[in-house]
C-alpha cells in the first residue's frame, strides 16, 4: 500500500488522486483514461534487467510493478499527459528514456547521507539549475530536500536532463525536454509541508500541467 500522504499531497494540490493497483489490461487501460496526470510514487527498486545490468546484492525488486508502471508511463509520453515521478518514479522515468541507474550508492560510487538511519529521515541541500522547469516551481536556486533513497541515475535518458544535483554531485532532479510536464525527484515531496515549494509546490506545478492540457484540448 502507498502512503496516504500522496493522496493527501494530490488533494491538497486541488486535484483528485485515484489510486491505480497492478491490474492487467484493458482494466489498466480504462483506470488510465480517467487521469489528466500521473504521479509514479516511491517504493521497491527498478528492475536492473531494464537498463542491462545485473543486479546489485541490495536490490529488492517487483517486475509486476515495474510494468504496470511503464505501461501508463509509454501511454502518458504519447498522450502528453503530466508526469511527476517521486524516487523511485523518478528512476523509472529516467530507465524507460533508456537511461541507467546506480543500485547502491553508498557501494557502487561512495556516496552517502542521501538514506535514511536510526536518527531519522536525512536532510540535504540540492542546486537548481537555471532555465529548468523545476527552478520555476521551486524559484530557488538553492533548497533543503529529505532523502530517503539508496539508489539515483547514473546515466541520462534519452530527451531528459539533469535539472538537480546534491552537494557531493547525485542526481536530485530529471525533466523531460521539450513541451511534455516530466519530472523526476529523488526526495519526497509528500512528506514536506504544502506550502514548501519543494514539497506542496511540486504537486500544484503537476496539477496546473494538466489543467492547462485540459484547457487546450
Amino acid at each position: 500500500m502507498q502512503s496516504i500522504g500522496y493522496f493527501q499531497a494530490v488533494e491538497a494540490s486541488g486535484a483528485v488522486p485515484l489510486g491505480i493497483a497492478p491490474v492487467a489490461e484493458p482494466a489498466l487501460r480504462d483506470l488510465y483514461v480517467l487521469c489528466e496526470a500521473l504521479v509514479l510514487p516511491g517504493g521497491m527498486d527498478i528492475a536492473p534487467e531494464l537498463y542491462g545490468d545485473e543486479r546489485h546484492t541490495t536490490t529488492e525488486i517487483q517486475p509486476e510493478l515495474d510494468a504496470m508502471e511503464l505501461t501508463l508511463l509509454r501511454w502518458a509520453e504519447e498522450d502528453g499527459k503530466p508526469v511527476l515521478g517521486i524516487c523511485r518514479g523518478a528512476q523509472l522515468l529516467n530507465a524507460a528514456k533508456g537511461g541507467a541507474l546506480w543500485q547502491d550508492l553508498p557501494t557502487q560510487r561512495g556516496a552517502s547521507g542521501h538514506d535514511s538511519d536510526e536518527a531519522g529521515t536525512a536532510f540535504h541541500d540540492i542546486v537548481i539549475a537555471e532555465g529548468s522547469r523545476l527552478r520555476r516551481v521551486t524559484d530557488a536556486g538553492r533548497i533543503l530536500v529529505n532523502s530517503r533513497h539508496h539508489q539515483a541515475v547514473s546515466v541520462l535518458g534519452a530527451d531528459l536532463r539533469a535539472v538537480a544535483h546534491a552537494p557531493d554531485g547525485v542526481i536530485e532532479a530529471i525533466e523531460a525536454h521539450g513541451p511534455w510536464f516530466a519530472l523526476g525527484v529523488q526526495w519526497h515531496p509528500e512528506e514536506l509541508p504544502s506550502e514548501s515549494p519543494v514539497g506542496g509546490g511540486v504537486f500544484r506545478a503537476l496539477t496546473q500541467a494538466a489543467s492547462r492540457r485540459t484547457v487546450a484540448y
